[in-house]
């Protein structure tokens, strides 16, 4: 990650409500079980996400799939099985370009093209963005915010991509710990994750609430531009069924950004 977006994400952690800047959500359910969030970007993939799919309609629990515009055109029933199973779907950009790359306009037309195509194949609008990368700076970020969209980042990088096997995963799904409102990045487009999926969920044990991000704020905004005021900050509520997998301490984090 460039210094440029280190920085940028220390300026919206400090400027910006947790609304619309989003590394870590409240507790979305009652109960002694943490909620927590599986997202998964790069998608969709015809096999690859669909075996995901798969495993979770076999194990319960919902994730939210953070798409490419361009994959999303060409498998568009991917996206509506998603919803359908009770999922939710943000963008990931229509290219999967840096922000770094491009203009701040063109970057923003960029991700419009996205959401539109999203609203476009399922009937429904998402407000929910992940950049590529986590790179973001100080100009996109602001014109995103002001266009309605919530920024989600993650608390742990599963690091999926990087690892040579279903058992390294598997290894690092046991070993590492969970905590109420945890946002967990992997990738559906990965082969390894794919398959090992189902294993990993099981490595949590029970106990946790694996829940989508709400695609529509289902915040009080604090002020028209998302920049923070004094005013308190209201809770996500949600309806999903609950699976229980998982701990309820976490010890370390996986690549906190």
């Amino acid at each position: 990650m460039s210094l440029l977006t280190r920085l940028t994400h220390e300026s919206a952690r400090l400027l910006l409500t947790t609304q619309r800047y989003v590394t870590q959500l409240p507790r979305a359910s009652s109960g002694n079980r943490p909620s927590v969030y599986l997202t998964f970007d790069d998608g969709p993939h015809p096999e690859r996400t669909e075996r995901i799919l798969d495993q979770f309609a076999a194990n319960g629990g919902k994730a939210t799939f953070f798409v490419i515009g361009r994959r999303a055109r060409r498998h568009p029933s991917m996206l509506r099985r998603i919803l359908n199973e009770g999922h939710s779907i943000g963008s990931h950009t229509w290219r999967h370009w840096s922000a770094r790359h491009l203009s701040s306009e063109d970057y923003l037309a960029d991700v419009r093209r996205n959401r539109d195509e999203i609203e476009q194949i399922t009937g429904h609008k998402t407000d929910l963005f992940r950049p590529p990368y986590g790179e973001l700076t100080p100009r996109t970020l602001m014109k995103l915010v002001l266009d309605g969209f919530r920024i989600i980042h993650w608390t742990h990088d599963t690091r999926d991509l990087q690892l040579p096997s279903i058992q390294h995963l598997r290894q690092r799904f046991s070993e590492d710990l969970l905590v109420d409102g945890d946002i967990v990045l992997m990738h559906d487009d990965c082969c390894v994750t794919s398959y090992a999926l189902g294993e990993c969920l099981n490595a949590w044990g029970a106990g946790v609430n694996f829940l989508p991000i709400p695609m529509k704020s289902q915040y009080h905004a604090q002020t028209s531009s998302g920049l923070k005021s004094p005013q308190s900050q209201n809770p996500v509520t949600t309806e999903q069924s609950p699976v229980g997998i998982g701990s309820q301490s976490n010890s370390e984090q996986w690549g906190s950004l």
